[in-house]
């Protein structure tokens, strides 16, 4: 199970001893997605091996952090990364906590930015949030706890970039 959700999570469902906590629920939640501005035109030029060692050092960089102020790594998908904060495990003040492991994110993704134009490679950081009560459930196989659109969506209205 562990393979397949995030750990704070696997850990709660074998401590209770059931999957209740991935049925479908609304609750209030911040949501914060970050990434790479000009990733997909470095991923176009640069040999496989250099992708693969630069998501190694980024996700290895940013990684930690979701951990550190408790948040829900919902996926890594290339450089995106989507955390929740407040479900499926509920914390106190996930807006706080979201606030500041964007920021802790931003200093990170700054260091490796800096290193990275060192080589050439000219990348900023992109990243967003969004709190608000959420309709959360099961969707597919695999990815069994997914955040759901709802009529406001899920979009950015200010992206910050940096």
């Amino acid at each position: 199970m562990k393979r397949f959700l995030a750990p704070q999570l696997a850990e709660l469902i074998v401590s209770q001893g059931d999957e209740k906590i991935l049925e479908s629920h609304r609750r209030e939640i911040v949501v914060v997605f970050c990434d790479l501005r000009g990733y997909t035109a470095f991923t176009e030029t640069a040999e496989p091996e250099e992708v693969l060692a630069f998501l190694r050092e980024y996700h290895g960089a940013l990684g930690p952090l979701v951990s550190q102020y408790e948040g829900t790594l919902d996926q890594f998908s290339g450089d995106g990364i989507m955390v929740f904060f407040n479900d499926p495990v509920p914390c106190p003040d996930p807006a706080e906590r979201a606030v500041k492991m964007a920021m802790a994110m931003r200093e990170e993704a700054g260091k490796l930015i800096a290193a990275w134009r060192l080589h050439g490679c000219e990348l900023g950081f992109w990243r967003w949030h969004r709190a608000g009560l959420r309709h959360i459930g099961p969707d597919r196989l695999f990815r069994p706890f997914r955040l759901h659109r709802d009529r406001h969506g899920m979009q950015p209205r200010r992206p910050a970039l940096y």
